[in-house]
């Protein structure tokens, strides 16, 4: 779609919860917006702005970055603006941070007049605001369908038994007793965040979704169904690639080194692991998949990658390695314990699968690349991920017993299974079938020239 012409120029504001899990699919969607000629104002604190990949020189006139004041709270650390910057416990503190934004944001939209604003599950109150000021507003849900219709149908207001669920996805007997451990631990935490969620889906106009309907459709008819409202796709929006290739950037030097390795393994050979930034399996988690790696004899690519959060705060307690397994393994496989730029590891063809926590970018980047999945899922929202994508081939959960235990003996079959047996076909071709739809830059330039009508033509349509 060709960019908009001056006179259609929209004006789109977007506001993120205070976590990158967050910031970064927002940040990524609005650039891939103000490429079709829009203007952006990209709202946050001082310092996630600071913190965000840098606008592309030709999107510098079209994004402006808002940086809100804080109010910082005294039971935050020093500087603390993200949840990368705390430990779980102090989240509700981080709640008060952002909603202490409400204020000053309300004077950006009183003096900026955008054409929408796209917020977070954090933000209910904002509806009330913007209708006010006759703006519109939606809310921009970085996780499919799936996830919010099922946690829809449990929500106040939404109980529709006379919508049957698309599929049988369910939650385990040891995730059901997570939850309920993490109740009795955080019980502000969760109650604050299922209150904040209930008033984003209820009070906004749209819900826009990270996906695209060729893998859920049934779903965005469900989910548009129990909320009563649209429901729109806004395609699968991959992260941006962001490192340069001068030699003098750290993080190329870094590439340069990890492509090394990877350029001397078999094609389709290679496990690469990861969970991300905020995502880390437990001690006895990590043994078991130590061993997992070691009695498979497949070469891997670990990336274990230490908390950001400071020593001495309650979550950042340290998971080790098995003594000798770095030795054991040792001209096969690399445990990487500092960045790596995972799209570009995921795209080397050595890569034979993706052992992920299933955090939905992570998958997003796996299929994109046409990477099976071995799934490790570590939280509710990731669980889903994985039954959903279970049912459709793209990979295979790693199997656990009822407690949530499992042994190395089961991780090795598993990797073996997806990575080279032929009952793991199945999945080695799905992923590559459906890695044709996320990387059809067409069918996703389609989307969001979907995407951008619907801005224009809404008004008409809601009084349609």
């Amino acid at each position: 779609m060709a960019a908009a012409a001056p006179n259609h120029r929209l004006h789109i504001a977007f506001f993120p919860w205070l976590a990158f899990g967050h910031i970064n699919p927002f940040f990524e969607l609005a650039k891939l917006i103000a490429q079709k000629g829009h203007h952006i104002s990209f709202i946050s604190t001082p310092r996630n702005i600071q913190r965000l990949s840098q606008v592309p020189p030709q999107l510098a006139d079209s994004i402006d970055l808002v940086s809100l004041p804080v109010i910082h709270n005294s039971n935050l650390p020093e500087n603390a603006e993200s949840t990368m910057d705390i430990p779980p416990d102090k989240t509700p503190y981080l709640g008060m941070l952002h909603d202490s934004l409400k204020e000053p944001l309300t004077q950006f939209l009183q003096t900026h007049s955008p054409d929408w604003i796209l917020y977070d599950f954090s933000a209910g109150w904002l509806a009330a605001i913007v209708e006010d000021l006759g703006i519109s507003h939606g809310y921009f849900s970085i996780i499919p369908c799936w996830n919010i219709g099922f946690n829809g149908r449990q929500m106040n207001g939404f109980q529709k038994p006379d919508i049957s669920l698309p599929s049988a996805v369910s939650l385990k007997k040891y995730e059901v007793k997570k939850i309920m451990d993490l109740v009795k631990s955080f019980p502000k935490i969760l109650d604050e965040s299922a209150t904040k969620s209930i008033a984003s889906h209820s009070t906004c106009e749209v819900i826009f979704i990270r996906n695209c309907p060729e893998i859920e459709a049934d779903w965005f008819d469900y989910t548009s169904k129990i909320f009563d409202k649209p429901v729109v796709p806004v395609g699968v929006v991959p992260p941006s690639v962001h490192i340069t290739n001068k030699e003098k950037d750290e993080h190329f030097n870094k590439w340069l080194e990890i492509k090394e390795w990877l350029d001397q393994q078999d094609r389709g050979s290679v496990i690469y692991i990861a969970f991300g930034t905020e995502s880390l399996p437990n001690q006895d988690e990590i043994t078991m998949l130590a061993q997992g790696l070691e009695l498979c004899g497949l070469p891997f690519f670990w990336a274990l990658r230490k908390s950001n959060v400071a020593s001495d705060q309650p979550n950042s307690d340290s998971v080790e390695l098995p003594e000798g397994f770095e030795e054991q393994t040792k001209g096969r496989g690399i445990v990487w314990t500092s960045w790596a730029p995972q799209q570009r590891i995921l795209g080397h063809n050595s890569i034979g699968g993706f052992v992920t926590h299933c955090g939905w970018s992570s998958v997003i980047e796996g299929i994109h690349y046409g990477r099976p999945l071995i799934m490790f899922p570590l939280t509710v929202e990731q669980s889903l991920n994985a039954r959903i994508l279970g049912e459709k081939k793209l990979g295979m959960e790693v199997p656990r017993e009822d407690d949530g235990s499992f042994t190395g003996e089961v991780v090795a079959e598993t990797l073996k299974l997806v990575l080279l047996d032929q009952d793991g076909k199945v999945y080695r071709d799905k992923v590559t079938e459906m890695s044709k739809v996320f990387g059809d830059k067409d069918k996703h330039e389609k989307y969001m020239g979907d995407l951008l009508e619907f801005f224009k033509n809404y008004r008409s349509l809601k009084r349609n």
